[in-house]
């Protein structure tokens, strides 16, 4: 690591937020309501570094804290203000249609700081506000009362992770005017299809959202640590379910989610995979339960995570992801008032890497630890 980096240091997070939401849902007619009110929020973060004195380490074993000027991010405060409204109509049985307005405003202030992990460490702090008016509009429609066919249109505001931003910031970052902080604005679609027909139940959905100015994090491979980038991005996917009873006592079913990312790092209209570190792979679970008693029920679960290679082909990652297959089991018994659980997590004791270890490499390999074994619990708790 470079010479300046702390030699022996925890990091910590000291984050405590405030809020309140009011609102009001007046009926029009027997048919509409709106919904309409306010939500604020006050959140303050601060991420100060413990240093340790490596000599009383040598000298005891110990670890002592002897300096906490640097941070891994400064200390913050974000406010934020909502005026929401939101409608929704009955015009049939068959026919609803939802719809609303948002209007957001947030503001930032930050105190100076002393980064732990870049040089030279001293960084200026300062303030700057955001706010934006949001839309949003959906319907559903049921062609026979056991199925609903659904669509929505609606739009979401945020600033970027703020840890990311100034645990990157450069010596020329701004508070007021740089890229970094500017707010992402996402237009998101989704369709989709819901049915129930007695023992079966069924949904298939697809999503598409789209932004300006993305925001995600992005792998450096020269120093081994991830940095957040803004530019064009646009995520899809598809999500799906079905859930069966063949009789009173069973009860199995299924659901596969897949989704992609891309984002145009040169604003040229070519777009490149977005990393593993913001795109999940695949993932199909499966799942048969069984009411052995009245009082005892027993789950067997398969779940199956898949591979991903596109951000690696297009050179964004330095790795990519191998799939791996897990089984539990959880067995449940009514116990006197309360319910005894236990729980197999890893059946058949799989060696695999879980997403967050096959995701460290270069100055982070040594991290790349494997997901545990077989494990057991035992719980015993008390509904009242």
């Amino acid at each position: 690591l470079p010479e300046f980096f702390p030699t022996l240091w925890q990091t910590t997070l000291d984050d405590t937020e405030l809020g309140g939401r009011f609102q009001v849902d007046s009926p029009i007619g027997e048919s509409a309501s709106i919904l309409w009110g306010a939500d604020y929020s006050q959140n303050d973060t601060d991420s100060p570094l413990f240093v340790g004195d490596t000599d009383i380490l040598d000298a005891t074993g110990r670890v002592t804290v002897s300096d906490r000027s640097l941070d891994r991010f400064p200390a913050y405060q974000i406010n934020s203000l909502g005026l929401f409204t939101q409608g929704t109509w009955d015009i049939s049985e068959q026919f609803q249609i939802n719809g609303g307005l948002r209007y957001e405003n947030v503001d930032l202030s930050v105190e100076d700081y002393q980064l732990a992990f870049d040089f030279p460490r001293e960084r200026e702090g300062g303030s700057n506000s955001f706010d934006d008016v949001l839309f949003n509009v959906g319907m559903l429609y049921r062609p026979v009362p056991e199925v609903g066919l659904f669509g929505s249109f609606s739009q979401g505001f945020s600033i970027p992770n703020l840890g990311s931003v100034f645990s990157g910031a450069t010596t020329t970052f701004s508070l007021e005017d740089d890229l970094l902080l500017e707010p992402q604005t996402v237009d998101s679609f989704e369709i989709g299809a819901r049915a129930e027909f007695g023992q079966v139940q069924a949904s298939i959905s697809g999503f598409y959202n789209e932004s300006e100015l993305g925001s995600f994090i992005r792998f450096n491979q020269e120093t081994g640590t991830s940095q957040l980038l803004r530019a064009p991005q646009r995520n899809y996917g598809l999500e799906a379910a079905v859930d069966w009873q063949p009789s009173d006592i069973w009860r199995l079913g299924g659901y596969f989610s897949w989704s992609e990312g891309e984002s145009d790092n040169d604003d040229d209209g070519e777009f490149e995979a977005l990393g593993s570190l913001n795109v999940p792979p695949y993932q199909i679970g499966l799942y048969v339960e069984n009411d052995t008693t009245p009082t005892w029920s027993n789950r067997l679960q398969m779940l199956l995570v898949g591979d991903r290679d596109s951000a690696f082909d297009d050179g964004v990652d330095a790795f990519d992801i191998d799939s791996y297959v897990t089984l539990d089991f959880i067995s449940s018994l009514q116990l006197g008032q309360g319910r005894l659980t236990l729980g197999i997590e890893n059946l058949l004791n799989t060696d695999y890497l879980p997403l967050t270890s096959q995701e460290r490499v270069g100055g982070f390999e040594e991290r790349r630890f494997a997901a545990p074994g077989t494990t057991v619990s035992l719980r015993y708790s008390i509904t009242f």
